[in-house]
């Protein structure tokens, strides 16, 4: 749900009247308050699982003889729930593919808003009226249930829309917001949920806050929530709208103190309103000890306006930089910005490019990178994604030095084609990129990324890259370009909380079947914009896992030169096993990836079971199973996963193999070797 950005913003703002002396001002507190008792919601217990919430960390099994995953259902994805398709890899920009999976289909909502949060071990996606969780290493959904049951939301007469997600890496915790509406009665509602870990199963405290207020005897409700956070606190900055006519009001922004939101105490609540302001987007970002909040609007047709929310753990202060009519302003100066108009669609159609407000903001190292639609100019009427990165400059710490436009870019279609709904993020190295929907007559909706490296000239973007495109032939029945089909209304765009480089996305595109018109689909994948490299690792140490007298040892088993490593059967059953050890060295939090070569051989009528050593669980977590024969065969195992849980101080990684067979054998292994992927 959104309500369109009033036309007139002030008007076009002269670049000549921009001093450039350092100003700011300081807006005093509205409100305070203390919010209810929350709920606790336990979705493991209240919405059992799509799948068993364990499942393997692997990415798939290259094999030079038959191989198969495990023959325990709950120990292998089942894609079957996963909206009637498979997994699918998309093109990356990188030398490698990585995961790509369905996100939530069509809810019966238009338009989904699809948002994403990134864990340790988890992805979390909601759209319009829908959150589901999925393993982040294979693309199982875990979980998933309609948002005003997660929510718990009271009765019926309400209007919800615009989930917003966030994963916090320096509480561990993940954020969920939602709008509540009730028109009949003048209600006006922000839920949050806040997980109790890192593990969305493990349960959330449900927050319903009023953010009802009244001004000059009108009643206002708060639209198009945002969210962001810092190390001691949220900020949501919602756009104001009178239930009955009249003028519009500005930005409603609440700040939520974290300590007690943490714990499911009552949450201590600041309020700001700031007139003639909307659409300020609270930036995110993976930094853990980030002390503030910035945020982001296009406050004027040639300006944007910034702010900054300090002191969240105790009385909050929000600063912003000083805009007409002072004496001598100071805002960021952009080129004029000009509302995008309809995007055009295929077969006449026409889908809503949204209004020009900034749709992503992201924070990183002290820069701030945000993104909107725009028109290309007065004469060319497409609309095309505009971005921009500024130079935070320590303000609002140091007055004397206000932030700085580092760079900007856009990206335009081609002949005939619109360009509307950006995310935009940047990672570690920052390397930026961008996430929007491609359209013409002739394409219903493309869903496209682009992205730069940090060395990359200043303002240059790399080529768009199609990444999914819509089924049938057309979305909707708007036919007119005054009144287009809803889309977006935003993406969801973030690094990968643990290593900092890899952009995991999730975004819509049509899916006209014939019943429904509107009908969408979402995905949920994730890319790099630095090719993987890749070495070989020999193995650094070989044990008897299980068995009985072994022959052999690591320095023998480098090569395919059948000196083995063996184990004698022993037990009942018969069994025979051994650990292989690699020491992996190197920045351990770039791997992207494990390839684990094993030659192998035994007896025929048995099988091997093939593990690698949680540190974290100390358990051994399944990876693949392959029948043994007498004949040697080999394998590449492919791994995926959360890698602080599996290597030790010294970067041990251990996998195991153990064979079991009805008969005497002994277990033999040969061409030991791991490849390790590094973005």
């Amino acid at each position: 749900m959104f309500a369109m950005l009033r036309a007139a913003l002030t008007g076009v703002f002269l670049a000549g009247l921009l001093a450039p002396l350092a100003a700011q001002t300081e807006i005093p507190i509205s409100e305070t308050a203390l919010s209810e008792m929350p709920q606790v919601y336990e979705p493991a217990k209240a919405d059992p699982a799509i799948n068993p919430f364990r499942s393997p960390r692997f990415e798939g099994i290259k094999v030079e003889s038959p191989f198969t995953i495990p023959s325990d259902p709950s120990l292998r994805p089942d894609v079957t729930a996963l909206a009637g398709a498979t997994p699918r890899v998309l093109p990356p920009i990188g030398s490698r593919p990585l995961i790509s999976f369905p996100g939530i289909k069509y809810s019966l909502s238009t338009p989904p808003d699809p948002e994403l949060a990134v864990g340790p071990r988890d992805v979390i996606q909601a759209v319009n009226l829908r959150i589901a969780f999925f393993n982040k290493f294979t693309g199982v959904q875990t979980f998933e249930q309609p948002l005003d049951t997660f929510f718990k939301v009271p009765g019926g007469g309400k209007y919800l829309s615009d989930p917003k997600l966030a994963f916090d890496p320096g509480a561990g915790r993940f954020y969920a917001t939602l709008l509540e509406v009730r028109n009949a009665t003048q209600e006006s509602y922000l839920h949050l949920a806040v997980s109790k870990t890192s593990n969305p199963k493990d349960g959330w405290f449900l927050y319903r806050i009023n953010v009802l207020f009244s001004q000059s005897g009108l009643k206002y409700w708060t639209d198009f929530p945002m969210l962001g956070f810092s190390k001691d606190g949220l900020v949501i900055s919602g756009n104001a709208f009178p239930f009955t006519d009249g003028a519009s009001f500005g930005s409603r922004i609440l700040c939520i103190r974290k300590t007690q939101i943490l714990t499911g105490a009552k949450a201590v609540l600041t309020f700001f309103n700031e007139p003639n302001s909307y659409g300020i987007q609270p930036a995110k970002h993976n930094e853990a000890a980030l002390d503030r909040i910035y945020g982001v609007n296009v406050r004027f047709t040639t300006a944007l306006q910034i702010y900054c929310f300090q002191n969240l753990g105790g009385v909050p202060k929000l600063t912003k930089l000083l805009e007409p009519p002072a004496p001598k302003p100071k805002v960021v100066v952009v080129p004029e910005m000009l509302a995008p108009k309809s995007a055009p669609s295929k077969n006449g159609r026409f889908l809503d490019a949204i209004d020009g407000r900034l749709t992503s903001c992201w924070f990183r190292a002290g820069r701030l990178y945000v993104a909107h639609g725009a028109r290309i100019s007065a004469a060319d009427q497409r609309s095309q994604v505009r971005w921009y990165e500024i130079n935070a400059n320590a303000w609002p710490n140091n007055p004397e030095v206000t932030p700085t436009l580092i760079q900007r870019g856009a990206v335009s279609g081609g002949s005939g084609q619109a360009v509307f709904v950006p995310a935009i993020s940047a990672n570690r190295d920052g390397d930026i990129s961008l996430l929007f929907t491609r359209s013409s007559p002739s394409i219903v909706a493309d869903l496209m990324t682009a992205s730069r490296k940090a060395t990359d000239a200043n303002g240059a973007m790399g080529a768009a890259v199609l990444r999914l495109s819509s089924n049938g032939t057309r979305f909707s029945n708007n036919t007119s370009s005054g009144s287009p089909a809803r889309w977006g209304d935003y993406f969801g765009l973030v690094p990968d909380p643990i290593d900092g480089t890899t952009f995991w996305a999730t975004a819509q595109v049509g899916n006209f079947v014939g019943s429904q018109p509107n009908e969408w689909l979402t995905t949920v994948f994730s890319f790099t914009v630095r090719p993987e490299t890749k070495a070989s690792q020999i193995l650094f140490g070989i044990t008897k896992a299980v068995g009985g007298s072994a022959f052999g040892n690591g320095l023998t088993v480098k090569l395919s030169d059948d000196v083995y490593h063996k184990v004698n059967a022993a037990g009942t059953p018969l069994k025979a096993g051994a650990n292989y050890t690699f020491r992996v060295t190197g920045d351990r939090t770039r791997v992207s990836g494990l390839d684990f070569v094993v030659e192998y051989g035994g007896v025929a009528g048995g099988t091997v079971d093939f593990t690698i050593l949680n540190r974290r669980t100390g358990l051994q977590e399944p990876i693949g199973t392959a029948p043994l024969l007498a004949t040697d065969r080999k394998a590449t195992l492919k791994f995926r996963g959360l890698y602080s849980d599996y290597f030790d101080a010294k970067g041990d990684v251990v996998f195991r193999g153990v064979a079991t067979a009805p008969t005497f054998f002994t277990y033999r292994t040969d061409f030991a070797t791991l490849v390790v992927y590094r973005v």
